[in-house]
């Protein structure tokens, strides 16, 4: 019993280990993310405007929450910014601003917010 284990534990090692390097396709970017820190002063909305159009405002999202817009309707190599909205505070564009949208990208393009109503912050964690 003892020799069978040995010889049956390398095989199923062996194809979860292959298991584990089996590729899956690259997605393309797809979304703008703005994570609203614990510690901000507000709730938020945020949106995605690019020339010729911008997403609708998401609905308000409490601090420590994170929310996502589409950039499906982003042309390729067309630029876009990030917007935040502080609740009954100020609308900030989010930095770095005139991001290049690129559909090879296989990440989504992400921000930090926080600060308060009136001097609400939005950059892109380092």
């Amino acid at each position: 019993m003892k020799l069978r284990l040995l010889t049956v534990l390398p095989a199923l090692a062996g194809l979860c280990f292959g298991l584990s390097l089996t590729a899956t396709p690259a997605a393309a970017q797809n979304a703008s993310c703005v994570n609203l820190l614990v510690g901000a002063g507000y709730a938020a909305k945020m949106r995605v405007v690019w020339d010729g159009g911008s997403t609708d405002w998401s609905g308000s999202f409490p601090i420590g929450k994170a929310m996502c817009a589409s950039l499906k309707g982003v042309p390729a190599g067309a630029t876009f910014n990030t917007e935040a909205h502080a609740i009954l505070g100020k609308t900030i564009t989010c930095t770095p601003s005139e991001v290049v949208y690129d559909p090879s990208v296989t990440s989504n393009q992400v921000y930090n917010a926080w600060g308060t109503t009136l001097s609400p912050k939005c950059v892109e964690p380092n």
